[in-house]
């Protein structure tokens, strides 16, 4: 099972994968406002993500 942190980081990861590129950054929005953002932080930075952090939240503030 994964938390809505790390899904977060996945689809911001990869997100033409799977052939539901539209619907990426609708989900990653909506999973991040309900993550825990120091979790995020710390995933991002123990997994070499933070540019995919970066990539969601841009498309949270965009959403916003």
């Amino acid at each position: 099972m994964t938390t809505p942190e790390q899904t977060v980081l996945d689809l911001a990861r990869w997100p033409a994968l799977g052939d539901a590129e539209n619907e990426i950054p609708a989900a990653v929005t909506s999973l991040y406002r309900r993550s825990d953002r120091e979790r995020l932080n710390t995933l991002a930075a123990e997994q070499g993500l933070t540019a995919a952090l970066a990539r969601a939240e841009t498309w949270v503030q965009a959403a916003s």
